[in-house]
C-alpha cells in the first residue's frame, strides 16, 4: 500500500529548491517524476517537458 508519509523527509529540500527557483513545488516534483520515468524507459522522450539543465542537476541531487 502506498503511504505518503514515506516522502515527507524530502519536503524541506523541495520547498527550498522551489523557492530558490521561483517555481511551485508541484512543478518541480512533476518534472522530477517525468525525468525518473524517462531514465527508467517508462516515458517516451517526446512526452517529456523541456527542462533547464540547472534544474535537472538540482533535481538529481535531491533524488540521490
Amino acid at each position: 500500500m502506498y503511504r505518503t508519509t514515506a516522502i515527507f523527509h524530502v519536503i524541506p529540500a523541495l520547498y527550498e529548491l522551489a523557492r530558490a527557483r521561483g517555481r511551485p513545488m508541484t512543478q518541480l516534483v512533476a518534472e522530477a517524476v517525468q525525468r525518473y520515468l524517462a531514465i527508467e524507459g517508462l516515458m517516451p522522450e517526446e512526452q517529456r517537458q523541456e527542462q533547464d539543465p540547472q534544474q535537472l542537476e538540482a533535481i538529481s541531487r535531491i533524488a540521490a
